[in-house]
């Protein structure tokens, strides 16, 4: 499970976690959050898909996928 979380100026960190976990030890790993992670994830999602654009082997275009799923998450 991953939890983003925001450190305060004296390096505390409160956070709620599921009742599963209450009164259990659990392990807890740090990381810097990449703001642009995110972004790259959809560039490279992007570029792998332009490939299959140029193989020909499916009826859509990445941009009408796209497309086609915002449409759909806008119509939910």
């Amino acid at each position: 499970m991953n939890i983003v979380a925001d450190v305060e100026e004296d390096g505390t960190v409160t956070i709620q976690v599921p009742r599963r976990y209450c009164g259990k030890r659990v392990r807890v790993s740090i990381q810097e959050a990449d703001e642009q992670g995110t972004s790259a994830q959809w560039s490279n999602l992007s570029e792998v898909l332009d490939g299959l654009d140029q193989l020909g082997t499916h009826r859509r275009s990445h941009l009408q996928i796209i497309q086609e799923l915002r449409s759909f998450r806008e119509g939910s």
